[in-house]
């Protein structure tokens, strides 16, 4: 993140040159779109093919800002291309840790910049800086009455988190003093666990929303929604600071002399400023105290006194109006079931779907795919198989001229082979984690949403968020009608297809206006 303004600056300063930016895929979708970046790399294990590629593009010049053993071998497959190269202050920094001297070393955006010749100063014009994801252009902005305030809840380093209490309680101050409409929890899946820590201790109203294990692109779509974001010091605080977002860093073990600190016109370091600190280069070594007094004893209370004035100096920002939409299951819906058997080549669009999905966009809804995908968590798919199927989902409908607007599944099970995955979540039908993600990414009006599903979880979930659900009989629906009438519950629409359930949906939509339909 913090190279960015290097891209910026270079485009400036040669208009005419194509820049490329090798990369982990995972960070492509960050920099998606970026008027700097003609061309990616991604790093994804195959050496030789990412020299090939990069010998295709022919450089003049390759600028080495990582500086470790992989960039340094790239770089040395071109031995006639000019080369910069990053100088990391690495017994610089070691110094200050021994030192504890509060002289900065140079941020390291700046020297990333003096690294590729480019203007070695910062200031507000060379902060990172990224754009807020593009909206649809057809919907109109409204003015919300409450905030959405963000929480960085992780960090790389055990060391660097922020104690969960601490964030509950701040959250409880800022919900006291401010009306907030949802606080949003990010992390990555790993981190999963802080996220219900925080539910179990938080007694407030406001719903909590959890953007953990998200992929990057999604991440930035849901900071870029935030009015506030408070954040152990990691790589999220700088991403919403290139954002523009009002960010709050929290550093203890690490300080901000060390030269990565948030940049922004509306961002700031919190710190102690103990003794002890910085105590290590990034955070990794064991606090040798008997507790973590950089971070526990930077009370809730003081960092309130922070967002205060952010969120008392200007209303919620802008939001798009929220819109209709229709929330899918996939398996039995969308396509063939396959028992976790799926593969790009095997995937079989039902019958009338691509149809069904027409019908639904033109009518003007939101189409989003929420599926529940244990199949990951108790080992027999991966999170990456998961994805190559939906992009295989996408291409095929794409072929009959419909799409989906997202696709959200939930790879948690209980009880699975896949530790980074068993865990009890918020997500998997019919728990409504995947609705709240997607009202926060796309902005729904659950007043004028239906769910179409083929079991019981997900007449539930549409229940659980107070929406019309209809049951279709393909898949397992004809299981799910037969456990219906032994509840005796009466009342469910059900159609034999999506096709009857979009042609259903349109019809309420007609008759109505697009209010909610009295039979659901």
């Amino acid at each position: 993140m913090l190279a960015e303004p290097v891209f910026r600056s270079l485009k400036q300063k040669y208009p005419q040159t194509k820049i490329a930016f090798a990369t982990k895929k995972e960070y492509v979708g960050i920099f998606e779109g970026h008027s700097s970046i003609d061309q990616f790399f991604c790093l994804d294990g195959d050496f030789g093919k990412l020299v090939r590629t990069v010998r295709a593009f022919n450089p003049d010049l390759i600028v080495d800002l990582h500086k470790n053993f992989r960039s340094r071998k790239l770089a040395g497959k071109f031995p006639k291309t000019q080369k910069l190269t990053y100088p990391k202050p690495r017994w610089e920094r070691f110094l200050k840790v021994l030192s504890k001297s509060r002289e900065p070393v140079a941020h390291t955006a700046e020297r990333y910049l003096k690294a590729s010749d480019s203007e070695p100063k910062l200031s507000l014009a060379t902060f990172p800086k990224l754009q807020t994801p593009c909206s649809d252009g057809q919907r109109k902005w409204i003015q919300p009455e409450r905030f959405t305030v963000g929480f960085g809840l992780g960090a790389k380093w055990e060391t660097k988190i922020w104690p969960i209490e601490h964030f509950s309680q701040l959250a409880q101050l800022i919900s006291k003093s401010f009306p907030v409409a949802r606080f949003v929890l990010f992390g990555s899946e790993e981190e999963y666990e802080l996220g219900n820590a925080f539910k179990k201790s938080f007694s407030g109203s406001s719903p909590v929303i959890f953007v953990f294990g998200q992929p990057l692109e999604r991440v930035k779509i849901c900071l870029s929604k935030l009015d506030l974001l408070v954040s152990s010091d990691s790589g999220l605080m700088h991403l919403g600071a290139a954002l523009g977002l009002p960010t709050l860093g929290l550093f203890g073990p690490t300080h901000p002399v060390l030269g990565f600190a948030p940049l922004g016109e509306k961002s700031k370091a919190l710190t102690l400023d103990l003794y002890c600190s910085p105590c290590s280069l990034h955070g990794t070594m064991p606090c040798f105290r008997s507790r973590r007094y950089c971070l526990e004893d930077l009370s809730p209370e003081k960092v309130f006194e922070e967002t205060d004035p952010i969120l008392n100096s200007g209303r919620p920002k802008p939001v798009l109006e929220p819109a209709p939409a229709v929330f899918l299951d996939r398996d039995g819906v969308l396509v063939a079931e396959r028992d976790f058997d799926y593969a790009p080549d095997n995937i079989e669009i039902l019958p009338g779907a691509a149809d069904a999905m027409r019908k639904l966009k033109a009518a003007g809804y939101t189409l989003v795919v929420v599926s529940n995908q244990s199949g990951v968590g108790r080992g027999f798919l991966t999170l990456k198989g998961v994805e190559v199927v939906h992009s295989a989902i996408r291409e095929k409908l794409k072929k009959e001229g419909a799409e989906i607007d997202r696709f959200y599944s939930c790879p948690h099970w209980p009880d699975g082979a896949v530790e980074k995955f068993r865990k009890e979540c918020v997500c998997r039908k019919p728990k409504t984690g995947m609705l709240e993600l997607a009202d926060l990414e796309l902005g729904v009006d659950f007043s004028r949403a239906f769910v179409v599903g083929d079991r019981i979880t997900d007449l539930e979930l549409g229940k659980a968020q107070n929406m019309c659900s209809i049951l279709v009989l393909t898949g397992q629906g004809r299981k799910a009608q037969e456990e219906l009438g032994k509840r005796n519950e009466l009342g469910t629409v059900v159609k034999e297809n999506i096709l009857g359930a979009a042609e259903y949906i349109r019809s309420q939509t007609n008759e109505r206006e697009a209010k909610r339909p009295t039979l659901c």
